[in-house]
């Protein structure tokens, strides 16, 4: 009554499938008994996560069908592109079905079968599917980011592509990378449980991995009780000379940020930056955001104005 499912069983219906006879990719084993890893453009860090317990007691108290979206590959395979969670409670509860003697089974109502899409743009359909329903905690979106931009070509899979498809604005993909590849278990752990935000966080993964725990305890005690510490929650000062003074906010463009190796903290010294980057800043370098012409100093270098770096004090009205 309908399309093969890879270990020769049908469908039930045109919709309805056995949860067992589904492939989620980095869980189930291929016929040659490997299991894809982070090499496979669809492999997602969420498949890992644990059985949900509620879920299964939902499933197993009410019976309730749901629905996942299905990427056909050339094989045949049904592969489960969203929905990853609800087949392996499905698949837990027809368990214990099993072992309790029941004749009970929970299926599996597909949305659709997804055709005609390369690996990575059915991804990031997963990705934005998830994204829509119940937001990722932060660490975890970084994970996919840095995955998926793994196989990015700069066309349809380029940044823009894939932070669009995980909600996020494109310059949150370089701090995603970032807080990926630098940061340290303890800052990744604050970030998954939403102790910091994800600027802190990467700027704290600029920070010797030693000393990033330290500064996860030492922060997290300037933040207001129950809330997330956040890079507004802590002391002001430039992280090049550890002064507070003269310290202006301005804005740069990213790539700037990132040369100094600061990403987009905008409590830095001009003449401090300059000195990261190795040169003078130039008008092109700054964004054109309002602040830059709010504050005096930086609106002369906006303007390509010589001006000290250190900036000066905006003039003072005269007595009438």
């Amino acid at each position: 009554m309908g399309t093969k499912t890879p270990d020769g069983a049908k469908r039930l219906d045109g919709l309805a499938w056995r949860p067992e006879h589904l492939f989620i990719v980095g869980v189930d084993a291929r016929p040659d008994g490997t299991v894809d890893g982070p090499e496979h453009p669809r492999w997602d860090p969420r498949a890992l996560l644990p059985v949900d317990e509620d879920l299964v007691q939902s499933l197993m108290r009410w019976g309730r069908n749901f629905q996942s979206v299905v990427y056909v590959d050339v094989g045949g395979v049904a592969e489960v592109e969203d929905g990853r969670q609800r087949v392996k409670a499905a698949r837990e509860a027809n368990r214990r079905f099993e072992a309790e003697g029941s004749d009970r089974r929970v299926l599996i109502h597909t949305a659709m079968a997804v055709r005609g899409l390369d690996a990575l743009s059915s991804a990031l359909l997963g990705h934005e599917l998830n994204a829509m329903r119940v937001d990722d905690d932060d660490m975890t979106r970084c994970e996919k980011i840095a995955h998926a931009m793994r196989f990015a070509d700069g066309g349809a899979t380029s940044k823009s592509a894939v932070a669009k498809a995980n909600r996020w604005h494109p310059s949150r993909v370089d701090k995603a990378l970032v807080i990926v590849e630098r940061a340290s278990p303890a800052v990744k752990d604050a970030l998954r449980t939403g102790r910091i935000k994800l600027d802190l966080a990467a700027d704290l993964a600029l920070k010797p991995v030693g000393e990033q725990a330290a500064f996860v305890d030492e922060v997290a005690k300037q933040a207001p009780e129950g809330r997330a510490v956040t890079r507004a929650n802590t002391r002001k000062r430039c992280p090049i000379c550890d002064s507070a003074q003269n310290v202006e906010p301005y804005m740069v463009h990213d790539e700037v940020w990132l040369a100094a190796g600061l990403l987009t903290t905008d409590l830095v010294h001009l003449a401090c930056l300059e000195q990261q980057i190795g040169r003078t800043l130039t008008p092109e370098d700054f964004t054109d955001a309002p602040i830059n012409w709010w504050v005096r100093f930086v609106a002369d270098r906006v303007r390509g104005v010589d001006s000290p770096s250190t900036g000066r004090k905006p003039a003072t009205k005269k007595a009438p």
